[in-house]
């Protein structure tokens, strides 16, 4: 209930920027998958957010408020999990503290974001499993299969628990009192049952494109194949992971995990050591080399095995000691840091030291960037909103905008929540206006004739982070209002 104050009275009320912008975008214009991208369809969220929205609540509002709940959701899983591993409640309330507490998750659990939903999930099917392995009951693993489709249906991580699945059945085959193959078939069927959401998108777009393998891809890996399947630049990638963790757990019991990891695998529970470890290492393996710029947000389902393994560490850590109150509060005291931490670490590195910001030099108007991503509180001053409003206004009629994916969103809410500026043309988002008849085709002579109509507009004038189609020397930006018009200036191309 606590963790679950905390996230409703940090999160952000309004609209959007980035991609929790564009889930608000989606939720508005009632779709439930991404249209350009398979992979990013996300179908059970967004069928749980429109439950939220017949309620009342607007399509501002309820994606964020399902992220919150979700985040809280999945602290009491993490509890309920610890519960059936350690003795300590000390032990349990920490790790629990250190998770809830953790920038992994606080910070996605203030806006519209898929992943706290995938993680409640998953810390339920982690549950379930372990249930399992205390007494081989099927119905335990036949609810995990359930949870594990409905993952699937909610995002793809779901897919890097399945090697625990076949660790799992290798260890308890033997014990299994029902025929396995009438086993096996009752665990798939509860998987495809929650999966069936999923499953539904992917017959219907194979039905419209009729090739198989190329809908199969879309649905798995989209346009992050790249990301998804990268094997470069690993020492920076485990150095970055390894920062974000020590500023997610910012305690000296951290390094606990380790000792919790051994301990775990020399205890009795080999059955669970296994699997946890087996999980552990597929979700921590994957995004670790997945290099795109929110990486840090697909750390979070590895960074609860790191809470997990924390606890057990701290339990045997703490066994004998239970008459020592002293003890127990020092732990306690070591595993909530968190908050003081990210109140005062970005401000004094921002006043004192900014070079050391892990930021972009992009800069976003009406944000101030430090605090919206080193703190996982938003500041909301409505600087989204404001500043699309802004934008909207100050273009003249039928103008053509090119904007970079941080600030379209919030534009693209105003126009279909207030009805307001659809004239204005977003380039790059035509599956969000429906109102026109054609897409904008950057690449094409329409760039030129809308240059010399002077009618192409870019919401940055940072020419490094525009389109790469309005970068080059050819074209200036000329400021009107708060927006700039692309004026070519009769220079080479390049």
């Amino acid at each position: 209930m606590s963790t679950a104050i905390l996230y409703l009275g940090t999160m952000v009320p309004g609209v959007l920027w980035g991609d929790s912008g564009d889930a608000q975008v989606r939720v508005l214009l009632g779709q439930y998958y991404d249209r350009l991208d398979l992979s990013r369809s996300h179908i059970l969220y967004y069928i749980l957010v429109d439950g939220l929205r017949s309620v009342g609540f607007s399509a501002a509002e309820a994606p964020t408020l399902l992220s919150a709940i979700a985040g809280a959701v999945a602290v009491g899983n993490v509890a309920w999990l610890l519960s059936l591993l350690v003795r300590s409640r000390v032990a349990v309330a920490a790790g629990v503290a250190m998770l809830a507490l953790s920038h992994a998750l606080w910070s996605v659990a203030t806006v519209a974001e898929v992943m706290t939903l995938s993680v409640a999930l998953l810390t339920f099917e982690l549950v379930c499993i372990v249930r399992f392995l205390r007494g081989c009951h099927l119905p335990w693993l036949m609810l995990a299969a359930l949870v594990n489709g409905l993952g699937l249906s909610t995002h793809n991580m779901s897919l890097l628990i399945w090697p625990a699945y076949a660790v799992l059945v290798v260890y308890t085959w033997k014990k299994w009192t029902a025929p396995h193959w009438v086993s096996l078939v009752k665990i798939l069927a509860c998987g495809l049952l929650g999966a069936a959401p999923v499953i539904l998108l992917f017959l219907d777009a194979w039905r419209a494109d009729g090739h198989f393998l190329s809908v199969a891809g879309e649905m798995l890996t989209g346009r992050f194949a790249r990301n998804v399947y990268n094997t470069r630049d690993g020492v920076r990638l485990v150095l970055k992971s390894l920062a974000y963790a020590a500023y997610s757990f910012p305690t000296p019991l951290l390094p606990v995990a380790c000792y919790g990891f051994i301990v775990l695998a020399k205890s009795e529970r080999r059955g669970v050591a296994l699997v946890l470890m087996t999980a552990c290492f597929g979700y921590l393996g994957f995004a670790v080399r997945y290099n795109v710029p929110d990486q840090h947000t697909f750390l979070l389902h590895g960074f609860v095995f790191v809470a997990v393994f924390v606890a057990c560490g701290l339990d045997r850590l703490l066994a004998g000691k239970a008459s020592k109150s002293w003890a127990s509060a020092i732990v306690l005291l070591l595993a909530i840091p968190a908050p003081a931490m990210y109140a005062t670490i970005p401000d004094y590195l921002r006043d004192h030291d900014p070079d050391r910001l892990p930021l972009s030099d992009r800069t976003t108007p009406y944000r101030d960037d430090c605090a919206w991503f080193l703190k996982p509180w938003r500041e909301s001053n409505g600087g989204a909103e404001h500043f699309a409003r802004e934008v909207l206004t100050d273009l003249p009629k039928d103008a053509i905008l090119v904007s970079h994916s941080t600030v379209m969103p919030p534009m693209l809410y105003l126009q279909s929540a207030e009805d307001f500026r659809k004239d204005v043309r977003i380039v790059g988002a035509s599956h969000y206006q429906p109102w026109f008849d054609t897409a904008f085709d950057l690449t094409s002579p329409d760039r030129d004739r809308a240059v010399e109509a002077g009618v192409l507009f870019t919401a940055s004038d940072q020419r490094a982070y525009n389109n790469i189609l309005i970068r080059g020397v050819e074209y200036t930006y000329e400021p009107v209002g708060s927006v700039f018009r692309i004026v070519r200036t009769g220079g080479s191309e390049k």
